[in-house]
């Protein structure tokens, strides 16, 4: 329990500024040296002696009880309440129990730390504690010797908060109007509202997604697209999920399902566990320094006892390329060496698995079918990843083999599918294969990013091929998608700086068929450079030739889909250039876009853009443009505005051409409902925070344009980033003058999901 004595004291600290002008010590000597507290000069105050002459000695606090946070050699560990006692008449210290002393991660304790109260500076030699009271602040400087490894960015799991129960609906309602000139059309009206939401029962989650559609034409539509209840299993680094979602599609085609999924969530481990990254190896013969290094960058340095070391906890980067490790050794001598570094989506860092596991029956394919989908990917060391999977249904099997081999030359992915399936022409068989490449080289700043290949054979079906082809027996439909009929696809993609000449991208895809179509073809060509004054120009060439079915047209058009057994080749090249500015060097200067494409045989189209922002607190964002083609030659004005009320977002549009005029209105915005009531306010994420300030009606909420505390001591700070620590502040700017904020900043860590109430402390 908080003791009552520290808000007391620092209720009254401003005495001691106010009497400085009387003492006749300049302040910056009062900074310097001791000062002294005539107490005598507050007779009839609430204090008692004792209490004021607290003030004439730095540091000190009253012992009790506080809440305060802990940092571990300057890094945020955890907030918890430390008992500060009094000893032999001395100074107040904290004290630790032992269980705390083992979540700091203290390794081989002495057997004297005993009890509920211990004093850790003088029982464990080179540890020191520093108190900092006015901002309840308590820094442990602790050797690394003395600490258990741990990876970085290492949580807690006791100190995640999993929330409490809230009810959340985030809406987005748009009115779309259009009128037609000089024409016999109808004008038209839209309304379109969407509408997700769920509610939160500990660490159980409801979450729908829901919309609202009516056409003055159609008539009115609700349409629920997702249900489901989900929850973390944190000792398994695990999500389930209960109800309707999807597969990932990465192995596999992707499925709707309805059912109950498991699946594990790389979010629960610490920043730098997450993605790819090769473990580090070697040995040093001293005390020596470790940097490692990619390319112009510092990835990671540290320090290393004598003998083997092994860095496994380097945090993964957008980019590959090779790691220059530098072991510098006490008496200044070096040792180099190089650890390949090339990656695909499919690489797992050395000793992590990652998996999935689903059963449940389809959606918006077949006829409700029942199936389970198995996939499991496990990273053996730097060179080798293995992949694994299956899918399950009645009559249909597949199974899939692969993995990730990375060496000097790259990173190859090579995953081969089986499936077997019975359809009503009888039982087919065969395997597809994926292979994919990515290699950076660094000296030339070229990344091949993603090289990928397919080859199928004709044998070879999906889940969704199968379901489909059954669903539509014995009706004038087909069940095949294009993915059955296609037998390879293969892509690259390069992307080469040029220094200060910008930087060239240049892609290729091709895929053929088994009927006789042929092949479609794609090149791209891009370059584009950013200029030191904030012009950006971005210049681009697209060829594409495509094979599409032929179709007998009539004059009557009767048989205008009826098919000849030819295919017809189009090649279309897109030419396409744009250019942006700001119109001054403020940071509320407005940007101008330019932009032109052309084809042939449609011509060319222009666009401009102008965009800006204007105001502080609640800024209000516009667009005017205008745009125009050589085909129609149709001119369309157009405008958009947008604002971030405390409570909710307004938009709204507008465009006019010779032939109509078109206008829209939009909001957006989220209610929550809590046991203080019902709070409005931005758009929320699926974690967030209700924040609560009693009486602090106008504060902002920081980093939140717009978002305020409303009348009841209440708002919304809309997105948490779960597993980590967040930060939340409040700005008392807007704030009434008789109100003060006793903490304006508060850090959790929540659960994914999680519905999180801070309470700031206020006096009024």
């Amino acid at each position: 329990m908080l003791s009552p004595r520290l808000p007391l004291l620092a209720r009254y600290r401003c005495v001691f500024y106010l009497m400085l002008p009387f003492s006749g010590m300049p302040l910056a000597q009062a900074n310097t040296e001791n000062y002294t507290f005539d107490a005598s000069l507050r007779r009839g105050s609430v204090l008692s002696n004792r209490e004021l002459n607290q003030f004439n000695q730095q540091d000190t606090v009253a012992p009790g009880r506080y809440p305060v946070d802990l940092f571990i050699n300057g890094v945020f560990f955890d907030r918890d309440q430390v008992d500060f006692i009094r000893r032999d008449n001395q100074q107040v210290h904290p004290c630790f129990d032992r269980a705390q002393l083992v979540r700091f991660g203290l390794k081989n304790l002495p057997e004297s730390v005993t009890g509920h109260c211990g004093q850790v500076a003088q029982t464990i030699k080179d540890i020191i504690v520093h108190v900092d009271m006015p901002q309840l602040r308590v820094d442990l400087s602790i050797p690394q010797a003395l600490l258990a490894a741990r990876p970085r960015g290492s949580i807690n799991a006791a100190i995640l908060d999993h929330g409490e129960s809230m009810a959340f609906i985030n809406y987005n309602l748009n009115q779309y109007h259009v009128s037609y000139r000089h024409s016999q059309l109808k004008g038209r009206d839209s309304t379109y509202a969407s509408i997700n939401g769920g509610v939160n029962l500990g660490l159980w989650r409801y979450r729908q997604q829901s919309s609202y559609r009516h056409d003055n034409d159609t008539g009115s539509r609700w349409d629920t697209r997702r249900r489901y209840v989900q929850r973390a299993i944190l000792p398994w680094r695990s999500e389930i999920l209960l109800g309707e979602g999807f597969t990932d599609g990465h192995f596999f085609s992707g499925v709707g399902f309805r059912g109950i999924q498991l699946t594990s969530d790389e979010r629960m481990l610490p920043d730098s566990l997450r993605g790819y990254a090769p473990m580090v190896q070697g040995i040093a013969r001293s005390n020596a320094k470790v940097t490692i290094r990619q390319g112009n960058s510092t990835l990671y340095e540290t320090t290393v006892a004598p003998g083997p070391f092994t860095i496994n906890d380097l945090y993964a980067t957008d980019y590959a390329g090779d790691l220059i490790v530098v072991v510098e050794e006490a008496d200044g001598s070096l040792n180099t060496f190089t650890v390949p570094f090339s990656a695909v989506p499919e690489s797992i860092r050395p000793g992590f698995s990652r998996y999935s596991a689903i059963v449940g029956c389809t959606r918006y394919v077949g006829d409700n079918d029942v199936f389970t989908e198995l996939t499991w990917q496990h990273g053996l060391n730097n060179t080798l990843t293995l992949n694994s999977g299956g899918q399950l249904a009645d009559g249909y099997q597949a199974l899939m083999l692969g993995g990730v081999y990375s060496n000097m030359l790259g990173a190859f992915g090579l995953d081969t599918t089986y499936s077997f399936a019975r359809l009503p022409e009888g039982g087919t068989s065969g395997w597809m294969m994926h292979l994919s490449y990515s290699r950076t080289f660094s000296p030339t700043d070229t990344t091949l990013s993603v090289a990928g290949y397919r080859y199928s054979t004709a044998g070879f079906r999906d889940l969704n091929d199968v379901f489909g082809v059954r669903y539509v027996t014995g009706k004038d439909e087909s069940g095949l998608s294009g993915s059955s009929r296609q037998r390879s696809r293969f892509d690259i993609s390069v992307n080469q700086g040029l220094a200060s000449l910008g930087n060239l991208m240049i892609s290729a895809s091709t895929q053929d068929y088994r009927d006789a179509r042929g092949r479609d073809n794609q090149l791209q060509l891009g370059w584009g450079k950013t200029f030191g004054n904030g012009v950006v120009l971005n210049l681009s060439v697209t060829r594409t030739r495509s094979l599409e079915v032929n179709t007998i047209g009539g004059s009557n058009g009767l048989n205008s889909n009826a098919y000849n057994g030819a295919f017809v080749s189009t090649t279309q090249t897109v030419t396409a250039l744009s250019l942006s500015f700001p119109l001054g060097r403020s940071l509320s200067a407005p940007d101008v876009s330019l932009a032109t494409n052309h084809s042939k045989g449609q011509g060319s189209n222009y666009q401009s853009v102008i965009s800006g922002s204007a105001g502080i607190e609640q800024p209000v964002s516009y667009g005017l443009n205008f745009s125009t083609d050589d085909h129609s030659k149709q001119h369309i004005w157009g405008g958009n505005l947008q604002t971030r009320l405390p409570y909710t977002n307004v938009t709204g549009s507008v465009s006019s051409a010779r032939q109509y005029w078109q206008g829209s209105l939009g909001l957006q915005g989220a209610v929550v409902g809590h046991r203080g009531g019902v709070t409005l306010g931005p758009n929320i994420g699926d974690t967030f925070a209700l924040i609560e300030a009693p009486g602090a009606h106008g504060a902002q909420v920081m980093g939140v344009q717009g978002a305020q505390v409303d009348r009841f001591g209440y708002a919304l700070a809309p997105a948490l980033i779960p597993y980590r620590y967040n930060s939340v502040a409040l700005n008392p700017q807007g704030m009434s003058n008789k109100t003060e904020l006793e903490d304006g900043q508060q850090r959790v860590a929540p659960y994914a999901g999680a519905m999180v109430r801070l309470h700031f402390r206020t006096q009024r």
